[in-house]
């Protein structure tokens, strides 16, 4: 698992989405979210956080699983402040892949399933 900035962690789910809807290559991209507590300066070095951004902070990975051996995961952190920002990005880069893919599965055949986003209110 790699700790990458938030902006080179929307390149790289994006990245991942493109790649597994190839023909070529197959898999599935899975997105996950998880909150965690900051507390002690060796870890506010290590995500490379200041007291400033607060202590409660959201992890962000997200792994591309398929036939292969080598699985590619990704992880970034982003704090309460900055969540509402990093998730519409996120969100609109799954929405447009997913539509993506949708159009491309059309008159290929009944029997593929698609994922589908669930819209919510903010």
């Amino acid at each position: 698992m790699v700790l990458v900035s938030t902006d080179i962690f929307l390149v790289k789910v994006a990245e991942l989405y493109t790649e597994t809807h190839q023909s070529t290559c197959k898999g599935s991209v899975v997105v996950s979210c998880k909150s965690a507590k900051v507390n002690g300066k060796a870890l506010q070095k290590i995500l490379k956080l200041t007291v400033e951004d607060g202590d409660q902070v959201l992890l962000f990975r997200v792994c591309k699983y398929g036939n292969n051996k080598h699985k590619k995961k990704y992880s970034t952190v982003v704090t309460v402040v900055n969540h509402p920002l990093f998730y519409k990005s996120l969100s609109q880069i799954t929405k447009t892949k997913v539509d993506a893919s949708a159009k491309d599965l059309i008159g290929k055949g009944t029997k593929r399933v698609m994922a589908r986003v669930k819209k919510t209110a903010e």
